[in-house]
């Protein structure tokens, strides 16, 4: 099942930022997903990619977090996000193509 909300696949920050040499952590090379979860049940998030899946993390109810995720992930073909509510079905996003830097979103609707 899709998630039925807008999955916002676009890069949100398209410009790279001034890069210093002394910069060891840049931020145009981190892959990000924010998760909206209007549920009243915390949601465990996964990626998949065709080598296995990788939990990113857990969002409270009721609440919005960001997500790294992770390089080696990113640079290994399409990735399907896929939430777990408590007590709930499990939803997925379907395959995406994402790219290194780029800023997701999810938004996990209310039932």
């Amino acid at each position: 099942m899709l998630i039925t909300a807008a999955l916002l696949a676009s890069a949100i920050a398209t410009a790279n930022p001034h890069r210093h040499h002394a910069v060891t952590n840049d931020s145009a090379d981190v892959t990000m997903v924010e998760v909206q979860n209007d549920r009243k049940v915390p949601v465990t998030v996964y990626a998949q990619d065709s080598w296995g899946e990788v939990k990113l993390g857990v969002v409270p109810a009721d609440s919005t977090v960001t997500l790294r995720v992770r390089n080696t992930l990113v640079g290994r073909g399409d990735i399907d996000f896929f939430v777990q509510p408590r007590g709930q079905p499990e939803e997925e996003t379907g395959y995406l193509d994402v790219r290194l830097g780029e800023r997701l979103g999810i938004v996990v609707p209310p039932r």
